[in-house]
C-alpha cells in the first residue's frame, strides 16, 4: 500500500462504537492508526490531493519463518485488473452486502428488523459483547436462542460480531476511560501467552459465536481486530517490549494465535466465512526497525489463520474487509479507483499464497449531507470528498459493487445514517438499490 508521501500526526480519538477515524494513506483508520503516542512516529499520508503521483508497489512477505532476518519479495505483477469479482463464496452467492452499525442483539426490535427487511442489505453484524465489556462470555445456547428469536422478524442474515479487544491490555501510559476496568489492567500488550486468561475468553467468544452462526444459518462471523485500548500494540516491536519477549517470539505467538483461531473455527463451523473488517495484509513496511520491515500486528494473526487454513485444507473463507486498505471515504471516484488498484497490488502475493481462502471486500461510509457530518467525518478525505450527499455517492457504490462481490457499509451517527431508523433509512436504501440495479443491468448486457 502506498504510505510514503506526507508525514502527519493526529489527535487521539476514542474507539468503536464512535469509530473516530485517524488518517493514513489518505484513508480513514481506527484509533490505532495514530502514530504511537510518545514514540515520535509519523504516519505517512498517501494523498495530499485526490490525484497524487503514482505509488511504489508494496513488498509482501512470502516466507513463513519468523526470524527478523526473513527475506521479503517485491511484487512485480504489474497493474492488476480493475475487477476483483473472483473468489465466489457459495454461502454468500454472487454478491453480498452487509451493514455494520453497532447493533446489539439485546436491543434490536421487531420494528427495526422489519425496516431492515426492506433494505438492500443481505445481512447485519450483531454484537453480544461490546469491545470494552469484560462481562462473562454468553453461552452458545443463549446466543443461539436470542438470534433465533430475532430471526422470527428478520429475513436477513444476523452475523455474530466479535472484537479482539477482549484480549488487549490497556496501555498504562494512556488514561483511556474505557480501559479502567481491572480486567484490562491484569496484563500488558496482548495476552499472547494466555497466562491472564483473556486469550481463552476471546477464543471462547469466537467459538460460541461460530457455533451460534452455524445453528442460526448465518454465513459466519464478523471479526473486528482493532486494539482500542493500546495503540502501541500495533507496532510488533513495541508489543514485544510490552509483553517482555523478543520480536521473533512475539511474531511466533501472534502466528500461533491465528492457528488456534483457525482450528477453533474449523471445528465449530467448517464452512464458515470469517469477515474481518481489515487484515493489514497490505501494510508491509508500516513499521521499519533498522533494515527490517514489519506489518502491523494484526496481519501476523491473520497470516497464522491463513497458513493453517491452507495447510490443513480447511474449507474456511477469510474476507479482508478493506477498512484499512481502501478506507471509508475518498476524495473522488477516481481516488477510490486508485486505492482499489493499489490494494490489488498489495494483496497480489497473499492472494497467490492463499488462493480462494482469502477474498477481498469493499467498504464505505454513506452520509446524508454535509450538515450531518461531525467528529471524524469532518477530517479529510471525508470532509473534502466531492460527494456532498448520499445521492452523490451512488457512483462510489457502483464502483465498489462492480469491483468486489462482497461489500459492507459502516453506518454511523457521525454521518447521519442509521439503517434501522425510519426517519433516515429509506433515503439511503433508495440510493443503494439504484446502485445495485445499475450494476446488475450492466452485468446482464
Amino acid at each position: 500500500m502506498s504510505r510514503r508521501k506526507i508525514p502527519v500526526a493526529f489527535p487521539r480519538t476514542t474507539g468503536f462504537p464512535f469509530r473516530a477515524r485517524d488518517l493514513r494513506n489518505g484513508l480513514q483508520f481506527g484509533p490505532h492508526r495514530q502514530a504511537p503516542l510518545g514514540q515520535g512516529l509519523l504516519i505517512l499520508l498517501a494523498f495530499a490531493a485526490p490525484f497524487a503521483a503514482a505509488q511504489e508497489k508494496s513488498e509482501l512477505r512470502t516466507t513463513r519463518s519468523f526470524s527478523v532476518q526473513d527475506k521479503f519479495t517485491r511484487v512485480e505483477s504489474g497493474v492488476p485488473p480493475r475487477s476483483d469479482t473472483s473468489g465466489k463464496i457459495v454461502s454468500l452467492g454472487d454478491h453480498y452486502l452487509m451493514v455494520v452499525a453497532g447493533n446489539r442483539a439485546s436491543s434490536l426490535t421487531t420494528s427495526q428488523l422489519n425496516l431492515l427487511n426492506q433494505s438492500a442489505y443481505d445481512g447485519i453484524a450483531v454484537r453480544f459483547v461490546d469491545a470494552y465489556n469484560p462481562a462473562q462470555i454468553p453461552s452458545a445456547e443463549d446466543m443461539t436462542a436470542k438470534l433465533l428469536d430475532l430471526k422470527k422478524s428478520s429475513i436477513k442474515d444476523l452475523w455474530p460480531w466479535v472484537s479482539i479487544n477482549r484480549m488487549v491490555g490497556r496501555d498504562p501510559e494512556i488514561d483511556n476511560p474505557s480501559g479502567r476496568e481491572t480486567y484490562f489492567t491484569r496484563f500488558h500488550g496482548l495476552d499472547l501467552d494466555g497466562l491472564a486468561g483473556a486469550q481463552d475468553e476471546f477464543v471462547l467468544l469466537w467459538q460460541n459465536s461460530l457455533r451460534t452462526a452455524k445453528q442460526t444459518r448465518a454465513p459466519g462471523l464478523v471479526a473486528d481486530p482493532e486494539f482500542y485500548l493500546n495503540n502501541k500494540a500495533y507496532d510488533p516491536t513495541l508489543l514485544a517490549k510490552q509483553i517482555g519477549r523478543s520480536v521473533d517470539d512475539t511474531l511466533a505467538l501472534l502466528h500461533k494465535l491465528g492457528v488456534r483461531l483457525a482450528d477453533a473455527a474449523a471445528k465449530e463451523y467448517p464452512n464458515a466465512v470469517i469477515w474481518f473488517m481489515f487484515t493489514d495484509l497490505g501494510q508491509y513496511g508500516w513499521k521499519v526497525d533498522g533494515n527490517v520491515k514489519y506489518y502491523p500486528t494484526p496481519a501476523y494473526i491473520v497470516m497464522g489463520m491463513l497458513d493453517q487454513i491452507r495447510d490443513k485444507h480447511y474449507a474456511l473463507k477469510l474476507i479482508s474487509g478493506g477498512e484499512i486498505a481502501i478506507g471509508y471515504c475518498s476524495f473522488s471516484v477516481q481516488h477510490l479507483q486508485h486505492k482499489i488498484d493499489v490494494r490489488a497490488q498489495d494483496f497480489a502475493q497473499h492472494r497467490k499464497n492463499y488462493g480462494e481462502s482469502l477474498v477481498l471486500a469493499g467498504t464505505i461510509i454513506l452520509w446524508s449531507d454535509r450538515d450531518s457530518m461531525k467528529g471524524f467525518m469532518n477530517v479529510d478525505p471525508c470532509a473534502k470528498s466531492d460527494a456532498k450527499t448520499v445521492e452523490d455517492q451512488q457512483p462510489y457504490l457502483e464502483l465498489l459493487f462492480k469491483t468486489y462481490r462482497y461489500n459492507w457499509i459502516y453506518a454511523t451517527s457521525y454521518s447521519g445514517y442509521d439503517p434501522i431508523n425510519p426517519a433516515v433509512a429509506n433515503r439511503f436504501t433508495s440510493v443503494i438499490k439504484k446502485a445495485k440495479a445499475k450494476v446488475a443491468a450492466i452485468s446482464a448486457n
